[in-house]
């Protein structure tokens, strides 16, 4: 079925999710904090379900091998015919997961199964199990695409299918706007870059390209004052952080976001951050050394925010108006950090970036922003 979209419209998608769903069992995917904060509107809507509802809230700060095998494992025990997550992008990618895998013929007796198809090793059928999806952030845009992310051990691997997608989405300020201040910039940061990566993406269509202008248009007031967080930023970033996913779920992201997994997986640099701490660097180097279609790409992204002629320039005078460090070195990296973090880069991601990059053109652009 086509995914129903309700954005800031409440839970007015709540009536029709009960006409269509009878479930037995309902698996709740959600975090433990960010559920809190929202409990109190979301359970009276969850005490309307028929059947029992199944809690799953024990998983880290990524989506991982173990996490998932824990959750197919419930779902599996359990019959489960319904999935709802709720929480933030690694949250929906977890419940994304464990909704497609359950279904597969794997024995769970042989952890290698598991692994096997989530590097893609293995050929998919797809789940029929619906997936509805509340964000509780506003930057990932995980409830608009047919992909997760999902780990195992260090290794990140991107598990794709179409039948992933959430089949409902409601994403409404109301579950966001209690955020703390620094989430609700970090994940905003993350919208703005997957935004304007779609953008310049070798994979981008005339259907992602509108998207991606549609999220950097909402985004744009913003940066003027500094992502002051009030009621509008909320309303705002909730419907640009959906078309930014809408945007890459086909588009794919670029190398700022290929760069970014090793400062958070290595350093703890939280994603939204350390997407942006490279993305000047790499924008300012491949207007550079692109062709002519994608410098008016760029050009047109610089425009839209209001950006003087020098990218990197303007982009990391805004990363630092939010008191935000712009050095790799403020985040603890060494000079020899630099090289692996080049080596860390995922070979897909990078392919969709506009100009190809070899590893000592990476080097360059990551030794601009070390001190």
């Amino acid at each position: 079925m086509k995914q129903q979209l309700y954005i800031n419209q409440g839970f007015a998608a709540w009536d029709g999710i009960l006409k269509q769903y009878q479930p037995q069992k309902t698996l709740l995917v959600c975090g433990k904090q960010s559920y809190r904060s929202i409990e109190a509107i979301v359970q009276p809507l969850l005490t309307q379900l028929s059947g029992k509802i199944i809690t799953f809230n024990e998983f880290g700060k990524k989506p991982c091998i173990e996490d998932i095998f824990r959750g197919i494992t419930l779902c599996r025990e359990e019959n489960v015919d319904l999935i709802i997550a709720i929480g933030g992008g690694h949250c929906i990618d977890t419940a994304k997961a464990i909704n497609l895998l359950s279904k597969q013929p794997i024995s769970l007796n042989n952890a290698n199964d598991l692994a096997e198809s989530i590097r893609g090793n293995t050929t998919l059928i797809p789940t029929e199990c619906p997936l509805i999806v509340m964000p509780t952030t506003c930057g990932s845009g995980s409830e608009a695409t047919h992909f997760a992310v999902v780990y195992i051990g260090s290794d990140k691997f991107s598990l794709a299918h179409p039948s992933i997608l959430a089949d409902w989405v409601i994403a409404d300020k109301c579950l966001v706007n209690s955020l703390p201040h620094s989430i609700a910039v970090y994940t905003a940061l993350d919208a703005l870059c997957q935004a304007i990566e779609s953008y310049w993406s070798v994979g981008a269509t005339q259907e992602s390209e509108e998207y991606a202008l549609n999220a950097l248009k909402i985004i744009s007031p913003h940066l003027q004052n500094q992502f002051t967080i009030n009621d509008q930023f909320f309303t705002d970033m909730v419907l640009a952080a959906n078309y930014a996913g809408r945007a890459i779920n086909i588009s794919k992201t670029t190398a700022p976001h290929a760069l970014s997994y090793y400062l958070t997986d290595q350093f703890d640099v939280p994603h939204g951050i350390a997407v942006a701490l490279t993305l000047g660097a790499v924008a300012t180097y491949t207007e550079i050394n692109a062709e002519n279609h994608t410098q008016k790409k760029i050009q047109t992204i610089k425009n839209i925010l209001n950006f003087s002629d020098e990218f990197s320039q303007s982009w990391y005078d805004f990363i630092a108006s939010l008191d935000i460090a712009c050095k790799l070195s403020d985040y603890n990296l060494k000079e020899e950090h630099l090289e692996k973090m080049v080596n860390s880069v995922n070979l897909q991601r990078l392919a969709n970036h506009p100009i190809n990059f070899d590893t000592k053109q990476l080097k360059q652009v990551l030794k601009s922003r070390y001190i």
